[in-house]
């Protein structure tokens, strides 16, 4: 059987995978030269817009649009019109969509209406391409990268000669009914992203330890030439992913509702707060618990098909408010690497505020670009803002 490509069990760190599956694709057959990986983009109007990747042609640009949904996709649910009209605010000629399951008649007929070129690549139209540029002896998978590899037991063996002991059994789902896909846990397909700047930093991989996942895994890359290291870039990127900018006193109302529980889940914490007259939606409510895990201050863990979160021993002494509970917040923030390495980029950007939000995504962009696409810079507007709101408050 040929190589599978493996894909994260996160539904939307799935997409992720996708649009570098594309864009590896583009850049491993030379197709498009690759100007910008899934990122926010400055526009010409100041506005800062969300792209899965920008490619050139000769002297055209296009906007990638990559979607893994379960069904053909059609205007309404890529929302193109929308996005064609942000073609001229990033100086590109046109859109090219990559689907999954293919297009709905709809799309086929703006393609050959609209002023603007829309290019409209399906998986199957391009999947023996893809699976011919993966090495298929002797490893049995590749990454979203391209990258071939080896799932064994515990243990992740790279073509690159790197091996990753993930410090947990490796367990391996089908993807139905798409037989070259296979899904294994979100935490550990990660690693698969960062496998070849392993082997790139194998030489600094010496004196001190980089511990990720509670110290499963043991690792220091550093380069010389950046304000971050890899390590850092890599240890920001592991505590933001899924941070969602919220104000401080809706975290010490989600401590004050859920104190005293062993354990709560979204829809009881949204019922508690409805309860109390806080007009908060699902997608809120978790944001709000994946905010307080990011921050070390709960515990997420999943029993059965659902997701429960509890207190970690500092989430206790906030909520049992033991200590002052700005104070306790204060030492939690001030330990938590985007918001370290935020407040250390203040001495080189500047005092922060609403109106110089864009330098610090700038900043963080630059500093993220020699690892790319291995690392990813998370700092986008929603989130500077509400770091910079943190700041403002705690200092």
């Amino acid at each position: 059987m040929a190589s599978q490509i493996v894909l994260p069990k996160s539904q939307s760190k799935r997409g992720f995978a996708f649009e570098h599956l594309i864009l590896n694709y583009f850049k491993k057959t030379g197709i498009y030269e690759i100007i910008e990986w899934s990122n926010w983009v400055h526009g010409v109007s100041g506005k800062w817009l969300q792209v899965d990747g920008i490619v050139k042609d000769g002297n055209k640009k296009y906007v990638l649009e990559a979607k893994f949904l379960e069904r053909p996709i059609s205007i309404r649910t890529t929302g193109v019109m929308k996005k064609l009209h942000y073609l001229d605010d990033l100086r590109c000629d046109g859109i090219i969509y990559a689907s999954l399951n293919g297009f709905e008649k709809d799309m086929f007929e703006l393609q050959n209406t609209t002023e603007k070129e829309i290019k409209l690549i399906s998986w199957n139209d391009v999947k023996s391409d893809v699976l011919g540029l993966v090495k298929h002896k002797p490893y049995h998978y590749s990454s979203s990268f391209l990258d071939s590899f080896d799932l064994s037991n515990k243990v992740v063996k790279s073509e690159y000669g790197v091996e990753v002991n993930v410090g947990e059994k490796i367990i391996i789902e089908p993807y139905e009914p798409f037989q070259e896909f296979v899904v294994i846990n979100t935490e550990i397909e990660v690693w698969l992203r960062r496998l070849p700047m392993l082997e790139k930093y194998r030489e600094e991989i010496i004196r001190g330890s980089f511990w990720y996942l509670e110290g499963r895994i043991r690792i220091k890359p550093y380069s010389q030439n950046n304000f971050l290291s890899l390590k850092e870039a890599w240890m920001i990127e592991d505590t933001f992913s899924g941070y969602a900018s919220c104000k401080y006193d809706t975290i010490k109302s989600a401590i004050q509702l859920i104190q005293g529980k062993r354990k709560i889940d979204v829809k009881e914490l949204t019922f508690l707060f409805n309860k109390k007259g806080h007009n908060i939606g699902l997608s809120g409510v978790r944001n709000i618990l994946e905010n307080l895990r990011l921050l070390g201050l709960m515990n997420k863990q999943r029993i059965g098909q659902n997701v429960f979160y509890s207190f970690t021993n500092i989430g206790k002494a906030f909520a049992n408010n033991s200590n002052p509970a700005d104070k306790t917040f204060r030492e939690v923030l001030n330990k938590w690497p985007p918001y370290i390495y935020f407040k250390k980029a203040i001495s080189l950007v500047g005092e922060p505020k609403r109106s110089n939000i864009g330098k610090f995504i700038n900043f963080f962009k630059t500093q993220y670009r020699p690892y790319e696409p291995y690392a990813k810079s998370l700092y986008n507007e929603n989130k500077v803002m509400g770091l910079i709101l943190w700041y403002k408050k705690f200092g």
